[in-house]
């Protein structure tokens, strides 16, 4: 009876010993597996993270070394085409400020010859003249103005982009500005059935201190595409105070026509560099 429970009790520690190493060995499998893959998948979140210089080590020549190896290999595909990617937009941007560098300083040479034309043109008018020749003479003088303010436009543009525009500080008359702008617009208000009128707030101040230029240029802008897009009705022009305080005062202001409008789902895009409402020729 004593032998019998001593086999017995050894044939249990057999099936222990037994069950044991199956689980060690099924623990050491399951590591040898499970490892790579939570190398791989910690690496691609380093990945996703920014890391591309990231990769595993391929210990196997297995289907898991395979994976490894593969893993790799998109690993330095990304970081190469993310290198070459950083390297075409840094020389797009080095070439775009270039750009507006150089049109900026050019903006005098550029603008001398435009004001020569213009002041010239001013001096034929007010000589003797035929009414053909008055005729001739005026349409250069519009042309020129019409080539001054795109240069204008331009330039302004170039000079932002490479940071320098700088505002004058001078003074000038509010009044002033908004009707040589209405006057500006008249000739193409003669030819349509439209008035353009303006409404300046009491409280408005009329002497004031600023960028009397760039005023003039945005006053124009704004008159001049609501006149090109309205056929029929008014043209308005207003001006009100928005904010006053103890260095100054905020002006706003509003134009408002009857024209065609612009669609709703085109009015974010107009406010876009070089966009329009509608690209065509007639728009």
């Amino acid at each position: 009876r004593t032998a019998r429970w001593r086999a017995t009790v050894t044939g249990l520690l057999v099936m222990a010993v037994v069950a044991c190493l199956a689980i060690a060995c099924t623990v050491v499998l399951t590591r040898r597996f499970t490892r790579p893959l939570r190398d791989l998948a910690r690496a691609a979140d380093m990945i996703a993270h920014g890391r591309l210089n990231t990769h595993v080590q391929v210990t196997t020549q297995d289907e898991v070394g395979a994976l490894a190896a593969s893993f790799n290999a998109m690993a330095r595909g990304v970081a190469e085409s993310n290198a070459a990617m950083a390297k075409a937009r840094d020389a797009a941007v080095e070439s775009t400020r270039l750009k507006s560098e150089f049109l900026a300083n050019m903006s005098h040479e550029i603008r001398t010859p435009m004001n020569g034309v213009f002041g010239m043109t001013e001096i034929l008018l007010d000589s003797e003249l035929t009414d053909e020749q008055r005729e001739v003479a005026e349409t250069v003088r519009r042309c020129s103005e019409n080539l001054l303010h795109v240069i204008n436009d331009i330039l302004d543009f170039s000079k932002i982009e490479a940071g320098k525009l700088r505002l004058e500080h001078a003074p000038f008359d509010l009044y002033a500005i908004i009707e040589d702008a209405i006057v500006v617009v008249a000739p193409r208000v003669a030819t349509k059935d439209i008035e353009v009128a303006y409404a300046i707030e009491p409280d408005v101040p009329r002497a004031l201190r600023g960028d009397a230029t760039r005023l003039r240029q945005i006053v124009l802008n704004l008159l001049g595409n609501a006149v090109k897009f309205t056929d029929d009705g008014e043209v308005v022009l207003r001006v009100a105070v928005q904010h006053l305080h103890p260095g100054g005062v905020v002006l706003r202001f509003t134009v408002t026509d009857t024209g065609v409008g612009i669609p709703p789902e085109h009015q974010g895009l107009v406010f876009t560099s070089f966009a329009q409402g509608d690209g065509s020729m007639t728009r």
